[in-house]
């Protein structure tokens, strides 16, 4: 199974393609993959600015994941993720990871792409296993090797 991989490791259709073909060729026929990303259609990709907090042994840890820039031709954002630690109020460290680039893979277009790729019997659901909607968080594509 991927996770967001995908996203992170094809962030072109291009390379999307030869990651797929690069998988096929690893499985054997009838095998299935398994791909689980975040659902595009759910947040604005080119504003997207998520963030959490939690506490763990009286440090707060405050994460923010922000896309700094927007690629509309591959629908690709390149984001950065600042992780500040506090205690007693105090920031105590910042953590400013490398910028990651990611592709936005919308579940019809992998569909698509797993099909023209030597895949079948294509099925997209959302993360409890039931019917994939726009308003999903998530979708996964469950894909049959030829």
């Amino acid at each position: 199974m991927f996770g967001n991989v995908i996203s992170e490791i094809a962030k072109t259709r291009k390379r999307g393609i030869g990651i797929i073909k690069i998988i096929k060729s690893l499985l054997k026929e009838n095998s299935k993959l398994i791909i689980s990303q975040s659902n595009p259609y759910k947040f604005d990709i080119k504003d997207m600015d998520w963030k959490s907090e939690e506490e763990r042994r009286g440090v707060v840890y405050k994460t923010r994941y922000k896309a700094i820039k927007y690629n509309n031709k591959e629908n690709q954002t390149t984001s950065q993720e600042t992780v500040d630690m506090f205690m007693g109020g105090k920031l105590i460290k910042s953590i400013i990871s490398p910028p990651c680039v990611q592709k936005w893979w919308y579940p019809e277009e992998l569909e698509q792409t797993l099909k023209e790729n030597g895949f079948t019997e294509v099925e997209i659901v959302n993360s409890k296993g039931r019917a994939f909607t726009k308003t999903s968080s998530d979708y996964i594509i469950i894909a049959k090797r030829l």
